[in-house]
């Protein structure tokens, strides 16, 4: 009888253990992309940026409308797909590709250089969040060299 009970209890805790490791996976997979900047992030980015780039107050002033509709745009989506990671995904992209071509009216290619640099170092860190696919990265190679 006691083997039983043990052998009952040990088939538990291992269903238990696998129920909880495939939780655990799916969870992973389903973490959203990090919240869009908001408008005092977007503005201590352009003040980097500013000195970084070296822009002219024209520049700073159309990067930095640039910069709040896009990430306007972005939070739109967020809050449109609440869900539904895989269609945000795919629209952001197509944001993304359009802020791209809109720098590239904005900024010089030495610029274009430059921005593409701090947006490397500056693009948020794994704090938890699932690496994002390739496609949906900012996609800095639409972006004029």
């Amino acid at each position: 009888m006691k083997t039983r009970i043990r052998i009952t209890t040990i088939y538990f805790l291992l269903t238990l253990i696998i129920m909880t490791a495939n939780a655990q996976r799916q969870n992973r997979n389903q973490q959203t992309p990090p919240p869009p900047l908001n408008e005092k992030q977007i503005e201590q980015m352009i003040g980097k940026l500013e000195t970084k780039l070296s822009i002219s107050k024209e520049q700073k002033e159309k990067l930095t409308n640039l910069m709040k509709e896009h990430f306007s745009d972005i939070k739109k989506v967020h809050e449109k797909y609440n869900k539904s990671h895989q269609a945000e995904r795919s629209e952001i992209e197509t944001l993304q590709n359009k802020m791209n071509d809109s720098l590239n009216s904005v900024l010089s290619e030495d610029q274009i250089l430059i921005f593409k640099e701090f947006m490397k170092e500056n693009m948020p860190k794994d704090k938890g969040y699932r690496k994002r696919p390739k496609s949906n990265q900012v996609n800095t190679e639409k972006i004029k060299r």
